[in-house]
């Protein structure tokens, strides 16, 4: 029998080293067509969260999400659960909680109950009152009585939009018939459209805890002696007392309030204080203070009371309008959730949110859920922004840089699979016989 040898292969040396480099380049653009991608889906950070009619009912939808997670593992059944946590809230005297808690109650029955519900919900009409009065047939007798007492003393200053301009809330928001009030102002007369309203009225912010120019003056007059004071809460009521828009104004006191009462997030606390201090630096603030005070324009006697608008003055002439500016915007988003929900509403949000786009997600919550995002805030305080959704923009350049994701993902595929098979039939051992080994060789 003729003896059989290997067979000698070619070189595969310039495919291996094509493949590698192309495989190589491939993995480099991949994660930049990749980035790109997520830049133009979601818009950075300006425009996350952004509040339309598409983000609006994707957050509703979640916000009904969450609720129905509250009832799962509850024991007994889902209407039980529900009853339960409305039960306690008006026990607690939370109206806007009981509130939500019924306006939630469609995502939160199950089986036969939510069926009946929504078919209830269809004849009642619009509105949350109408909602409300259909939800309220499936609590027992005596909730239905105590929520109804608790809600009396909000409809009838719905009802009397004199009331409404005249109605001052407390200091620190604590919630109940006063606070929801506030949120009614401007609801059926006497708002800020109003043309029988005096443009200082139109000034004027609902909520305002930044005091008047006295109380500045004399916080300034101190804290020019070396006083120990609040420099958070002199600089917000300080730069707050300088916006023209009430919007700026009321968050400004809103979070003052919760500054207070100690309610602020430390994170959130942290991103207000640097925007805070940025936008009224303390010491050149302190400088113009000094020379005002050696000018004779400024006395440090505790009884000065004329100082304010020398005060006030001060904190326009050192401010950083850019700084103001993003400021500013935060305090705008903090008196928009007031206006969604209520002042003591807010000042519990604050608790949850910690920087500048928890804040747009917050915003985006309460305006899609109003009264349900506060009962979502109270009873999911973990999961509460989680229910803030985004809407990807399907637009050209998404759709190109997809395709180019695509595009790379099959040729590393293919190059993978071209590799492989080469490898395979690399390992197999062909032999041919020696006299075609001769047959194959040159001859002289």
């Amino acid at each position: 029998m003729a003896s059989r040898l290997p067979k000698r292969r070619k070189g595969t040396g310039p495919f291996a080293v094509f493949t590698a480099f192309l495989f190589n380049l491939v993995m480099l653009t991949t994660p930049f067509i990749a980035a790109k991608a997520t830049g133009v889906a979601f818009g950075g950070d300006a425009s996350v969260f952004e509040t339309n009619a598409q983000t609006l009912s994707a957050t509703s939808q979640a916000i009904d999400s969450r609720f129905a997670r509250l009832v799962q593992d509850a024991p007994g059944s889902a209407r039980e659960a529900w009853g339960n946590l409305v039960s306690a809230e008006i026990d607690a005297g939370d109206i806007t909680n009981a509130r939500g808690l019924l306006l939630a109650a469609p995502a939160m029955l199950t089986g036969a109950d939510a069926s009946a519900l929504r078919a209830r919900l269809e004849v009642a009409g619009a509105g949350d009152d109408a909602a409300i009065e259909a939800t309220l047939t499936y609590l027992p007798e005596a909730a239905q009585d105590a929520f109804r007492r608790l809600d009396a003393p909000m409809i009838a200053i719905a009802e009397d939009p004199g009331e409404q301009l005249t109605d001052e809330p407390s200091e620190t928001p604590t919630g109940g018939p006063a606070m929801r009030s506030w949120t009614n102002r401007g609801a059926s007369g006497g708002g800020l459209n109003d043309p029988s309203v005096t443009p200082v009225e139109v000034a004027e912010p609902a909520f305002s805890l930044l005091g008047d120019p006295r109380d500045l003056a004399m916080t300034a007059a101190r804290w020019t002696r070396g006083d120990q004071i609040d420099e958070f809460a002199f600089a917000l009521s300080g730069i707050g007392r300088t916006f023209d828009d009430p919007e700026a104004r009321e968050g400004a006191s809103l979070v003052l309030s919760a500054h207070r009462a100690q309610r602020l997030n430390s994170k959130f606390a942290l991103h207000l204080s640097r925007r805070l201090f940025d936008a009224a630096p303390l010491a050149t603030l302190s400088r113009a203070l000094d020379q005002r005070q050696r000018s004779g324009e400024l006395q440090t006697d505790f009884g000065y009371v004329e100082g304010g608008p020398i005060v006030e003055a001060a904190f326009r002439e050192t401010s950083n309008r850019d700084a103001v500016a993003l400021l500013g915007s935060d305090l705008r988003l903090i008196s928009a959730i007031a206006r969604d929900t209520s002042p003591s509403a807010a000042v519990s949000i604050l608790g949850i949110v910690e920087s500048a786009p928890d804040l747009r997600r917050a915003r985006l919550i309460t305006n899609a859920g109003g009264d349900r995002a506060v009962a979502l805030a109270r009873l999911d305080p973990e999961g509460f922004l989680d229910a803030a959704q985004r809407v990807v923009s399907w637009n050209a350049s998404l759709r190109l840089q997809l395709l180019g994701l695509l595009a790379c993902a099959a040729l590393m595929v293919i190059l993978a699979s071209s590799v492989l098979w080469r490898s395979i039939m690399r390992s197999r051992s062909v032999r041919r016989s020696a006299v075609y080994a001769y047959q194959d060789s040159p001859t002289g």
